[in-house]
């Protein structure tokens, strides 16, 4: 669905401010980002509109059967895995985020493979039950890997507003700071029958408006409408119409939601306990788009939120810098843990290389000294060749046979030297074999303990996992807890990362 409605849009083109934090690691990541080339998108992923299927609601949810409304644009088929779908499909990952109660765990239970992870906990009470960003692997949907990070519900009373913003912060600034697996959209929850755009969708539509980056940075958000099947028809219809008041606001909670996206649209579905098709098909639709997120000013923060969360805007402020500051001593603790693996990693590769150079060295020396040996002894045995064929040539019959079984046994010890010879040469060419293969893996190891930094994430694998798995389809170790923020600059490339080019 294509949520329709007036009012524009603001303007989308901004640039990223300080994060308010005590030194400036994050400018120096986003300087870093800012030099480092990006592919643009196709004219084709440009162009293409952002819809959502509709979806067929139980009888009893009233005129559910209809479609979510468009505004009277096409939808966009759904890619097949037989219809350009690459063989080597990119996971995506998606952030969720709604109030308690609003059915976000049930969706991610909905959503996620019950065989590479545990279950998410749902509850209604005010306290919550996800207290940390958690990360889920997925059901592919038509081939396509999906990862979902659940997170605190909104008003839940242990995790304070701007914990919970902090969090979220964490996740978005993924690709801001060079993670390979930066978020490919947020998915908001919000029931039906509740007939208004609650807190949750109100946070994400000011944290789209305010942080995320772009011109079409809206097309990254899905508004899934929750519980149809509880809903009434004339819920369901004010949930998806683009009718306007007399004052030209949007009377709609999809429009609502996405007044402040360009042309009022959005990718909005409706879903119920039994079925979440609507949005697994609109989850193949999204456009091939990362999220981009500037962190604002905290105080520009604090003036946006504290009015809509009814908090003290300086108590919202320093809570807000606060929980930035923790953020930041975590990520030095990390950063500083990642250089001194790094270090350690390239010493014992540096090891590693000498060793296997010396181990070259010396097998030369002693393939050249074998030849030599060789040579000397094939001599040798060549004149004592000579000399029996000269005494075979003047001996009488008796003499004769007596040479001629010399001679048999001179060729035999000619072959076992041959031989002997070849062995050792093999036996060398093993041994160098098994030096260029333990540093093959010495690399390798390095690459992936690399890569787990950038990628880890809190992944819930269920009990029977364990707590620190590797993702099914991310080579990525999940070795941290909580909701830290994992995923620091990698990728330095140094001489010896090469080094497979010259042990190949």
């Amino acid at each position: 669905m294509e949520a329709g409605g007036s009012g524009g849009g603001a303007s989308s083109k901004r640039t990223a401010v300080d994060a308010g934090l005590s030194s400036g690691r994050f400018e120096l990541w986003r300087c870093a980002r800012r030099a480092a080339p990006r592919s643009p998108a196709s004219s084709s992923e440009q162009a293409a509109p952002v819809v959502a299927a509709p979806v067929a609601a139980e009888a009893s949810a009233g005129d559910a059967s209809q479609e979510c409304h468009m505004d009277g644009d096409a939808q966009q088929p759904v890619p097949t895995a037989s219809q350009g779908a690459p063989c080597e499909t990119k996971h995506k990952v998606f952030l969720v985020v709604g109030e308690c109660g609003d059915g976000k765990s049930t969706l991610i239970n909905a959503l996620r493979d019950p065989e590479n992870s545990g279950e998410a906990s749902a509850g209604l009470n005010s306290r919550g039950v996800t207290k940390t960003i958690t990360a889920y692997v997925g059901l592919p949907i038509n081939g396509q890997p999906i990862d979902l990070l659940d997170t605190p519900g909104v008003g839940d009373t242990d995790v304070t507003p701007m914990k919970l913003l902090t969090l979220i912060e964490q996740e978005l600034l993924t690709d801001e700071i060079g993670g390979a697996d930066a978020i490919d959209g947020v998915i908001v929850t919000t029931p039906i029958p509740d007939g208004r755009v609650k807190l949750g969708a109100q946070l994400v539509q000011m944290l789209v408006e305010h942080g995320f980056l772009g011109e079409e940075k809206w097309r990254n958000i899905i508004l899934v409408g929750t519980k149809v099947d509880r809903a009434t028809a004339e819920e369901i219809d004010l949930f998806r119409t683009d009718e306007v008041d007399e004052l030209g606001r949007p009377k709609g909670i999809a429009s609502q939601f996405f007044s402040p996206a360009p042309g009022g649209k959005g990718t909005c579905v409706m879903t119920h306990k039994g079925d979440y098709s609507e949005l697994r098909e609109a989850i193949l639709r999204l456009p091939s788009l990362k999220v981009k997120y500037g962190t604002p000013d905290a105080a520009r923060m604090a003036e946006v939120f504290s009015e809509k969360l009814g908090i003290d805007k300086s108590l919202f402020q320093k809570e807000l810098v606060e929980a930035r500051q923790q953020l930041q001593i975590q990520l030095d603790a990390q950063f500083e843990e990642k250089e001194i693996l790094k270090r350690d990693m390239e010493q014992l590769k540096e090891e590693r290389a000498r060793d296997l150079e010396v181990q070259e060295q010396r097998a030369s020396v002693q393939s050249l000294e074998l030849k030599q040996e060789l040579k000397l002894e094939l001599e040798a045995k060549l004149k004592e060749k000579d000399r029996l064929l000269e005494e075979l040539r003047t001996s009488g019959p008796q003499e004769r046979l007596q040479l001629e079984s010399q001679m048999q046994m001179l060729e035999s010890r000619f072959s076992e030297l041959q031989e002997k010879a070849a062995q050792k040469q093999r036996s060398m060419e093993v041994q160098l074999d098994q030096k260029k293969e333990e540093l093959r893996a010495l690399i390798e190891q390095q690459r992936q303990q690399q890569e787990s930094y950038q990628r880890a994430r809190n992944y819930d694998f269920g009990a029977a996992k364990g707590a620190s798995s590797s993702c099914l389809h991310l080579k990525r170790q999940c070795s941290w807890v909580g909701c830290q923020m994992h995923r620091l600059q990698g990728g330095h490339r140094t001489t010896l990362d090469l080094m497979v080019a010259t042990v190949g």
